[in-house]
């Protein structure tokens, strides 16, 4: 009769922690984005002796979801994370004077050249890449002052993309201690903590930021009478 009721309790167990793997995937603990492509295995459950107000109507579905929501999102960290981020196709046509300055600022968003090609009989050079989408903010109107208004762009959404860094990246081999050293505040954000910061920053979520620096130094600043 004992298992009986084991069984029955995760029975009614089940669609609380497919419930909170939902809203853990949901709602990722890097930026609270959807996660892509992440499998949680369970091992093991433990359910502890049910209480008197229990035994009469069962574990609580909301403080299930929420414990599997967390464990979830722990498990995740303690792997090496990785953020997907969203291609725009960006197909431009420029005159071929302006090319090096389409390069130019195709360089610094972060651009993957897919194709480039002289019309014929034309002067008009095409050129297709990828833009990320964080970088396409602005991305026209620094293209057409670059080109002197020469360029026209068109953007369509292309696909999603992996950045294969670790945002938390903390060196731990013999090998990465000697290239970035012991000092883990010395050492520069990547790229993709740099974005992290900024979604979350934007979402208004909290950010890792030093906001005060040196504060054992007073400055006096001189008052002009």
């Amino acid at each position: 009769r004992r298992r009986r009721w084991w069984l029955w309790q995760l029975q009614r167990l089940e669609s609380s922690v497919v419930s909170g793997f939902q809203l853990g995937g949901g709602a990722g603990p890097l930026c609270d984005e959807p996660m892509h492509g992440v499998g949680v295995f369970v091992d093991h459950i433990h359910v502890q002796p049910p209480s008197p107000t229990e035994a009469q109507h069962g574990p609580m579905r909301g403080a299930v979801m929420s414990c599997v929501k967390e464990a979830c999102r722990g498990a995740f960290l303690r792997r090496s994370a990785r953020l997907v981020e969203p291609l725009y196709r960006c197909d431009i046509q420029v005159a071929d004077a302006h090319v090096g300055n389409v390069y130019v600022v195709l360089g610094k968003c972060r651009c993957k050249i897919l194709q480039e090609e002289l019309r014929e009989t034309t002067d008009i050079f095409y050129i297709r890449a990828l833009l990320p989408v964080i970088e396409s903010f602005g991305f026209t109107d620094i293209l057409l002052r670059q080109t002197s208004g020469s360029a026209s762009t068109q953007l369509t959404f292309s696909e999603w993309d992996m950045i294969d860094m670790d945002p938390y990246f903390v060196p731990t081999t013999e090998d990465e201690l000697e290239e970035y050293g012991e000092n883990v505040s010395a050492i520069p954000k990547n790229r993709a903590r740099v974005i992290l910061d900024e979604i979350r920053r934007r979402k208004g979520l909290q950010v890792e930021d030093k906001i005060v620096e040196h504060a054992e130094k007073q400055r006096t600043l001189k008052r002009n009478k």
